[in-house]
């Protein structure tokens, strides 16, 4: 059973992705202090568990000494985004499975999620924090960067160009300053899902209607969305609060100083 939507074309062209959705600098330095904090209280390595293949992740835990296992459902998106590991040459433990269904016979320490809660449909989400729950070790932490929507409705098309094209020093396009809030102007408040093809298809409208311009339409263009399959479940804080608080403690919610942070914040969760 796939639970996720990922598939490889998305990791095959995952170096043309920019952040939120892949993370910002900055939010892997928060994954290092948490992981760093928790080798000064461990007399032992951690056991680190990556949901995906994200090669940031992996980048990190390899560059702190530790073997990661790796749970991916297709060893083509491992290998693909292997590629774009900057560590070469370093041990990791890869298991080919969904995340639904992985059984290990060791518990971990930690276990880290780059939006990976995020492609788990809406109906298995509260299955997902409790084997999370379930493979970590007593006094082990689930450290998640997750989107969420801060409130319905929080912005309109309209807005998120206006409040872009004021944006002095934002980096990275159109695309990436707007991503989240963004996808919720199009999101099925009703069904908790937006499907990218279909996100896709209704950008270019914004574009064929003049509303973007064509660089900040090839920003969106460039991941050829009409090729995926990939849905997202982006739940509401009160929502993902009430699901994951019945297996974890919030033990603190970071967000780096960016455009609309507040939709991608690191979660350190705590196991009950």
């Amino acid at each position: 059973m796939n639970t996720t939507s990922w598939n490889y074309e998305l990791a095959r062209t995952w170096e043309k992705f920019l952040p939120p959705i892949r993370p910002y600098q900055e939010e892997i330095e928060i994954f290092r202090a948490l992981i760093y904090k928790y080798l000064q209280t461990s007399e032992d390595h951690p056991n680190v568990l990556i949901l995906g293949s994200t090669p940031e992740l992996r980048d990190l835990v390899c560059s702190l000494g530790l073997v990661p296992t790796v749970v991916d459902y297709s060893k083509e998106n491992y290998v693909a985004m292997g590629t774009l590991k900057k560590t070469r040459n370093t041990t990791e433990r890869f298991v080919e499975s969904d995340w639904l269904e992985f059984e290990s016979d060791e518990s971990f320490d930690i276990i880290l999620s780059e939006a990976a809660l995020n492609v788990v449909d809406a109906r298995s989400s509260a299955i997902m924090y409790r084997r999370c729950s379930d493979l970590l070790k007593s006094g082990g932490y689930l450290l998640a960067k997750n989107w969420i929507r801060v409130a319905n409705g929080s912005y309109s098309v309209e807005d998120l160009i206006a409040s872009y094209r004021t944006a002095s020093n934002y980096p990275f396009g159109f695309y990436s300053y707007s991503c989240i809030p963004l996808m919720l102007c199009f999101y099925d408040y009703d069904g908790e899902v937006i499907y990218l093809r279909e996100f896709s298809k209704r950008c270019r409208e914004l574009f064929e209607a003049n509303l973007i311009t064509q660089r900040e339409w090839e920003s969106i263009a460039v991941h050829k969305y009409e090729n995926v399959d990939l849905q997202l479940y982006i739940p509401s804080q009160a929502d993902f609060r009430r699901d994951i608080e019945k297996y974890f403690v919030i033990e603190k919610i970071y967000d780096i100083e960016t455009a609309f942070s507040e939709f991608h914040p690191i979660f350190a969760l705590s196991r009950r």
